[in-house]
């Protein structure tokens, strides 16, 4: 059957219109591979995929994805704890976080439960620069040893330089990969933490997009679904 030539254009029109808006956002986040980062490009790719959209991970230091990604020389940041920085005011948090994940401590054998911050004092502590809900260990008295990413935190804990590593859980596995048998996860958790797309203020209308489409995640079960996948696979260490 053969279509009217209005019709044909505008299926045309209509066609490269779709092509045209669809586009590739490029977004920072941490380098090494772990649980939240999985689990936050899993959950985003498919909220972006349902808008049209793509996204392209650039791996980039904590500090540095953010200052990046407020003066617009990318689009955003992929996943942070805090939804909004005052410190970065052109970054608009996405209001549905994409991944949980709480703090723990690693040391070699089992030590500790830990039961709150106070109970690390005694300890040399090892953790990742760029962590905002532990920045303040250092300024409130604590010994702490700021490594540039996890797998350097875990040798200078293998090394016998710390005594005591904090890291998010979904790092249990990484010890292993890298060989350091005698690491062990403390009971306890120090905080629970939420991760937060970010976006550059000009793409303001696409915040609000893709909060609508985590939300209809959120009500098809697949948002919980991606989460739990992504959980299992690490926590089991495959």
């Amino acid at each position: 059957m053969r279509l009217h030539r209005p019709l044909c254009a505008a299926l045309i029109c209509l066609l490269l219109t779709s092509t045209a808006s669809a586009r590739e956002y490029v977004i920072s986040a941490p380098g090494r591979p772990h649980m939240a980062l999985d689990m936050s490009q899993s959950v985003a790719t498919e909220a972006y995929r349902r808008l049209g959209h793509s996204l392209r991970i650039t791996p980039m230091p904590l500090e540095r994805g953010l200052v990046e990604a407020n003066i617009g020389a990318i689009d955003g940041d992929l996943m942070r704890t805090t939804p909004g920085m005052s410190n970065y005011p052109a970054l608009i948090p996405v209001p549905i976080p994409l991944a949980q994940d709480d703090f723990v401590a690693y040391g070699r054998g089992q030590r500790l439960r830990v039961t709150g911050k106070e109970s690390l004092r005694p300890f040399r502590l090892s953790t990742v620069r760029g962590i905002k809900e532990l920045e303040e260990l250092a300024a409130d008295g604590f010994q702490v040893l700021y490594a540039t990413d996890g797998d350097q935190a875990f040798r200078q804990l293998e090394a016998g330089r710390v005594d005591l590593v904090l890291l998010t859980r979904g790092s249990a596995c990484r010890p292993l990969q890298l060989g350091l048998k005698g690491i062990r996860m403390q009971e306890g958790s120090l905080v629970r933490i939420d991760l937060y797309h970010h976006l550059n203020k000009r793409h303001a209308e696409l915040v609000g997009q893709l909060a609508s489409a985590l939300q209809q995640m959120q009500k098809d079960g697949s948002l919980q679904r991606l989460q739990e996948s992504v959980r299992q696979r690490w926590l089991q260490c495959s």
